[in-house]
């Protein structure tokens, strides 16, 4: 028998200072009885696991509501404190036991802390029924029992006995996964809504067993989102100059919102920062990357080459899609250095990229279009997106000349190898396949590149001569408008006289 329990035998018709109204009890502990809650208006104090589990107690008032305690009104708690006043606890053998088994042919009664303590078991969901020791349901034995009578709890990393007991609970989820029970309790505490197996991170069937043996699981947000100024780190920008030297004069931690004191952060991590004048920095739109970030992209970067090389040697359908200037590819490289030096007539020079011609301008004179200001005019327009298509149409033509020189340095550079030996030979002819590979394809770019720019003019001139055409009716409908208003003086003039005629006859 505990010391509680004795204390309560020895003072059987005095109650305890600030104990719960039902369980007498001062004991403020969460974990094991709730929260011992205090109405002011009342002068009450009362378990939270207590008004629970009160039998004959309903809860008709709101859970936030004044008039009440966690949503139980003040008058059905009194009422539930007299209806106790004739109960006695099977443990304690004191009064106010407002706890019962759920059997129905079990007359148990007992305080809410004596049944924690005597292994009673308190289901917290529905109805918040409760099991004497005697009647309280078990887990299940596992189907594979364990090889050690013993396990390692996954919350306190402590020892666990592994078998079906009144402290140890088993996963529906993990096979041979053991908890204590206080462990699970705690976690549950703690975690609320997020509670969870801590193994597998199985949500529903890990709750409903838990629930099915007496964890009691809150509905509220985590301890760890109830805390004030919970994750206000991620709200903290690194402030400071990391750069060796730091020339600021006022110090690395010195961080004004402008000027050439400002600090930046690093483009890859964000962890380390610079002044834009440590950093030789023009603006804060600049690019700059710290000294650790710095190693790994140049390792990353001397990755990629290697691997872009070994896939470029492996797939000859590696070649630009649609090239705009042709030069001298890596293979073509690679067979100058081959032979360059043992042969005495091969030869191979870069090609260079083709210069930009001169485009053909295509204003037509004379033009009596209307202006706007600051926008050029629709004909304009039409003029200059035809002088692109021209220009474009003379650079695809440059780029045909310059791949068919190529081409015809590769024809030498074989007749060439044909003298050497065979492996070399074999070798020569695998390069100059790839190379023809990639000037077919860039032929067939350009010869597509060019019928779509012939019909663009082809479709500009069509344009154009419309816009001529309309712009000669327009100026002969102006001139046919000037001529009929020459017209119009005469014609009044004549019937000016006619009508004085017509009025010299009437007076005669």
């Amino acid at each position: 028998m505990g010391k509680r329990e004795k204390k309560r035998l020895k003072h059987k018709s005095e109650r305890v200072p600030g104990a719960c109204l039902y369980c007498n009890s001062n004991e403020d502990n969460e974990l094991k009885y709730g929260k011992l809650i205090y109405n002011e208006k009342k002068k009450i104090r009362v378990h939270h696991y207590c008004l629970l589990f009160a039998s004959g107690l309903c809860q008709r008032g709101q859970e936030n509501d004044d008039k009440g305690i966690e949503g139980f009104l003040i008058p059905d708690i009194l009422e539930e404190y007299k209806r106790g006043a004739r109960l006695r606890c099977v443990y304690c053998k004191q009064s106010r036991a407002t706890v019962g088994c759920v059997i129905k042919s079990c007359r148990s009664m007992y305080h809410f802390g004596c049944g924690v303590e005597n292994r009673a078991l308190f289901l917290f969901y529905d109805n918040f029924i409760s099991y004497c020791q005697v009647h309280r349901p078990q887990q299940d034995e596992p189907e594979l029992p364990s090889e050690s009578p013993t396990s390692t709890c996954p919350i306190c990393l402590e020892s666990v006995e592994a078998k079906v007991s009144d402290d140890t609970l088993r996963t529906p989820c993990c096979t041979n996964s053991w908890f204590h029970r206080i462990c699970v309790q705690r976690q549950a505490l703690s975690a609320g809504y997020f509670f969870r197996c801590g193994i597998c991170n199985n949500k529903e069937d890990f709750q409903r067993e838990m629930k099915q043996f007496g964890i009691y699981i809150p509905e509220q947000d985590a301890a760890w989102e109830l805390e004030d100024n919970a994750y206000q780190e991620l709200y903290q920008r690194h402030n400071q100059c990391d750069i060796e030297p730091c020339i600021c004069p006022k110090g690395r931690k010195y961080h004004p919102s402008r000027g050439q004191w400002e600090v930046v952060l690093c483009d890859t991590c964000g962890s380390r920062g610079c002044h834009l004048t440590c950093g030789g920095l023009a603006n804060q739109w600049d690019d700059w990357v710290c000294d650790q970030c710095e190693e790994v992209v140049d390792k990353s970067d001397v990755d990629s080459e290697v691997f872009f090389r070994s896939t470029s040697r492996s797939s000859a359908n590696h070649a630009m899609a649609r090239p705009r200037a042709m030069t001298t590819s890596p293979t073509d490289l690679t067979i100058t250095r081959n032979y360059a030096a043992g042969t005495r007539s091969c030869q191979v020079t870069d090609v260079a990229p083709p210069s930009t011609s001169s485009t053909q301008s295509l204003t037509p004179q004379g033009s009596n279009c209307r202006r706007r200001r600051g926008r050029p005019s629709h004909g304009q327009r039409r003029e200059r997106n035809a002088a692109d298509a021209m220009s474009s149409l003379a650079n695809a033509s440059q780029e045909l000349e310059a791949g068919q020189t190529v081409l015809a340095g590769i024809e030498g550079m074989l007749q060439t190898a044909l003298k050497n030996p065979l492996s070399e030979v074999l070798k020569a002819v695998h390069d100059i396949q790839r190379s023809v590979v990639q000037i077919n394809q860039t032929t067939v770019n350009l010869q597509k590149d060019i019928t779509q720019l012939k019909a663009e003019v082809s479709a500009i001139s069509v344009r154009q001569f419309a816009i001529v055409d309309q712009q000669r009716r327009s100026r002969n409908l102006m001139k046919r408008i000037w001529e009929l208003e020459q017209d119009e003086v005469p014609l009044q003039d004549v019937k000016r006289q006619r009508k004085n005629r017509t009025c010299r006859e009437i007076k005669t």
